[in-house]
């Protein structure tokens, strides 16, 4: 049951992998690909999976920085997962790689005053721009 299991995340994986590298847009993870799993590229159940697989790669990435992004029990990733469907359902905010969309989301959950985060944003946004 493990290894099926595995075998599906692993294939939805190849199969989000594929449609990344095909792309010539944008060279992270951002909301183009956090949106695009869903029922439709991977079975129902295991669509949270996906999700979490991805904060958690973001995630073990930042520890190298020496600054973890994510709090470690799961009642705050199931938060993060829920704040980057909300903050990638704008569509404004889609070629913000997952890194800085989650960055964004621990700043509001630090009580960041707002006008500190849009500065934060906007900075992002600008340096995608160019």
């Amino acid at each position: 049951m493990q290894k099926t299991i595995l075998l599906i995340i692993l294939s939805c994986f190849l199969v989000l992998t594929g449609i990344y590298t095909a792309s010539a847009a944008y060279k992270f993870f951002n909301g183009e690909d956090w949106i695009k799993i869903d029922e439709k590229t991977c079975p129902a159940d295991l669509k949270i999976q996906m999700k979490l697989l991805s904060l958690k790669a973001v995630e073990g990435g930042s520890m190298f920085s020496g600054t973890p992004i994510l709090a470690q029990n799961e009642q705050s990733v199931n938060a993060y997962i829920a704040a980057m469907d909300n903050f990638y359902s704008n569509e404004a905010n889609r070629l913000i790689p997952l890194y800085f969309a989650l960055k964004i989301a621990s700043m509001e959950k630090q009580g960041i005053p707002a006008a500190q985060v849009r500065v934060y944003k906007a900075a992002i946004q600008k340096k995608l721009a160019n």
